[in-house]
């Protein structure tokens, strides 16, 4: 995932949907967990977040993003790599993520 890129959504529009494919997981890169300036963006994210989606994650990724949904006051859905047209027709459903009041 490209932090800056994430970082740049969120300060351009304020809240944002985002949709993950997992189709070829090898497990996280350690030096991300102690990249100061992605820890950042990821505290941030939760409050700028609408909708987290992921296709394709493992099962222990998928437990942890269905907890995290239950804890955080952003939206979790996980899907198969099969469906991931359905992850996609589930945003569009949803309709364009809009700024929270206070955001601009």
């Amino acid at each position: 995932m490209d932090v800056g890129l994430v970082d740049a959504a969120m300060t351009a529009h304020g809240t944002i949907d985002m949709l993950l494919v997992m189709s070829h997981y090898e497990g996280s890169d350690l030096g991300a967990r102690f990249d100061g300036y992605a820890t950042g963006v990821m505290a941030r994210s939760v409050a700028h977040i609408r909708h987290y989606v992921v296709v394709g994650a493992p099962a222990f990724a998928r437990a942890m993003i269905t907890l995290s949904g239950a804890v955080l006051p952003v939206e979790t859905k996980t899907f198969d790599l099969a469906d991931e047209a359905a992850a996609w027709a589930y945003l569009a459903e949803a309709g364009p993520a809009k700024s929270r009041p206070g955001e601009s």
